[in-house]
């Protein structure tokens, strides 16, 4: 007589696996990424613009000063829960986290730089205005991907179909932030 193998001596299931259409998906990771690189990049072109406008503001420390920006920003946003799912949320919520993510890297800045040789490097009036000048990118920057994303949400073929159970406010709330 032949002998099976082990894996086949096992009971079949009673249900096939479940695909993976249909389901309700986590927020991607790959959304959360592009939401790092948009804060990044905002943080980066708001110091550009600075020294652009400034150039006696560029040092040899302007790197560094952006990188330690960048880390301050996502320490910032780890605290506010920045990089959060915000679908069905309406943006001016997520513009009030990114801006007090933003204040408050700032203020770990200000606060790094009284400690550290940097502080001698911009002045509090550059500080402000490249903070003004980031703060812009940061909430213009989530405007247009939010914006391009409606946009790809409108086009045929990339839209599902959905259902509300239950009408109450919640649910009339929820109808209205995802239309």
């Amino acid at each position: 007589s032949l002998v099976r193998p082990a894996a086949s001596r096992l009971p079949t299931p009673a249900f096939p696996p479940m695909s993976n259409r249909g389901r309700i998906k986590p927020f991607a990771a790959s959304a959360r990424l592009l939401n790092k690189l948009l804060d990044s990049a905002s943080i980066v072109i708001g110091l550009w613009v600075l020294v652009t406008w400034h150039p006696e503001l560029n040092s040899k420390s302007t790197i560094v000063i952006a990188l330690v920006s960048i880390g301050a920003f996502m320490i910032a946003a780890e605290i506010t829960g920045l990089y959060r799912d915000w679908r069905g949320i309406s943006f001016s919520n997520e513009a009030l986290a990114a801006t007090a993510t933003w204040g408050l890297a700032v203020l770990g800045l200000l606060s790094l730089g009284q400690f550290t040789e940097y502080s001698t490097e911009l002045s509090l009036r550059a500080i402000s205005l490249w903070a003004g000048i980031t703060y812009l990118f940061v909430i213009g920057l989530r405007n247009v991907s939010h914006a391009l994303v409606r946009w790809l949400s409108t086009q045929e073929g990339l839209t599902r179909g959905f259902a509300i159970v239950g009408i109450n406010e919640l649910g009339i709330e929820l109808a209205r932030n995802i239309s």
